[in-house]
């Protein structure tokens, strides 16, 4: 509504131009020390004001390129082509990205006592890439069968670990989230991540160079986990004991993803998202599988994370 006033008062204004008087009887600045003078008794007894300058929120490529520090595994036939699987209450058929290892390794054994024939194995994903086709996208995979006849849509899911979900359900139940996100994690299940304000690490300097117009102040980032044991872990490795352990903060990837795109009041740009310990050493162990020459050396985890997901940085920061 003001919009549309605004426009018909612009289309009111009269269209004569102004013009100056013929004469004034003194110059409206009598010199530059009087204008100076001027300037500085305005500034002096000005009110002061201060405006909180809003963060910039982040783009989806920008989240995409967050997440995908983190792999996640599905499985996938000789093509390297992913294998639905019954999935959810309903059982409908699904393509899934499993966030815990051991449940994807799980998925991988039914398969194969159930198709014996088959060639399966797990493929690791950027967990980035699995999110955005999975929440942004919503693909479905299969084009239809080789005479043009359409396919049964097969969907796309992401499934964090089943345990940590179940232990977190009461907590993400209650916990503000816009109500299309409620209904996603009721269908699909919760992502959670689990964090604490008191552990944080130290950037690299990379990072710490491309975060130096925000990032905390302080050179330092907000490490996120899929696992609790993981943040148990980070802070005893910190210096830390179990007696003074923090208050963990849980939060789901989906609220999470969305908070990051709408709300600039935080600056979202510390986030870290540390994968589990396990699915960086399969990584690893299927890098250097794939390796034809033998004589290569051994592939740290830094090799790893630069050579899956180059627009992560793979250094381990240090824990504060």
């Amino acid at each position: 509504m003001s919009q549309f006033l605004l426009l018909c008062a612009a289309a009111w204004s009269p269209t004569a131009t102004w013009a100056p008087p013929a004469s004034r009887s003194r110059p409206l600045v009598a010199s530059v020390e009087d204008a100076e003078q001027a300037l500085g008794s305005a500034a002096a007894s000005s009110v002061q004001t201060t405006v909180p300058v809003p963060f910039l929120p982040l783009t989806e490529q920008e989240i995409v390129d967050k997440l995908n520090a983190v792999p996640v595994f599905s499985v996938v036939n000789r093509e390297r082509q992913m294998v639905p699987q019954p999935a959810g209450e309903a059982g409908e058929l699904a393509c899934t990205f499993y966030l815990d290892l051991e449940e994807a390794a799980n998925a991988l054994q039914r398969l194969e006592e159930a198709n014996p024939q088959v060639a399966l194995q797990l493929a690791p994903t950027p967990l980035g890439t699995a999110f955005a086709l999975c929440e942004w996208q919503r693909g479905e995979a299969g084009d239809g069968g080789a005479d043009g006849a359409a396919a049964t849509p097969v969907g796309l899911r992401l499934q964090a670990s089943q345990s940590e979900v179940a232990s977190v359900a009461e907590v993400l139940a209650s916990t503000p989230a816009p109500p299309l996100l409620k209904r996603r994690d009721g269908q699909q299940g919760a992502l959670p991540l689990f964090g604490s304000d008191a552990l944080r690490f130290r950037a690299s300097a990379a990072e710490g160079a491309a975060d130096a117009d925000g990032a905390d102040g302080g050179g330092t980032l907000l490490p996120l986990f899929l696992r609790r044991s993981d943040l148990r872990a980070a802070w005893l490795a910190s210096g830390g004991g179990d007696a003074d352990m923090p208050e963990v903060q849980v939060t789901d990837l989906r609220t999470l993803a969305w908070q990051m795109q709408v709300d600039g009041a935080q600056d979202w740009r510390p986030l870290l998202f540390v994968a589990p310990q396990p699915s960086i050493d399969y990584v690893q162990r299927a890098q250097e599988q794939a390796d034809d020459d033998g004589d290569a050396p051994p592939l740290t985890r830094n090799d790893v994370m630069g050579l899956l997901f180059p627009q992560a940085d793979a250094g381990t920061p240090n824990a504060l």
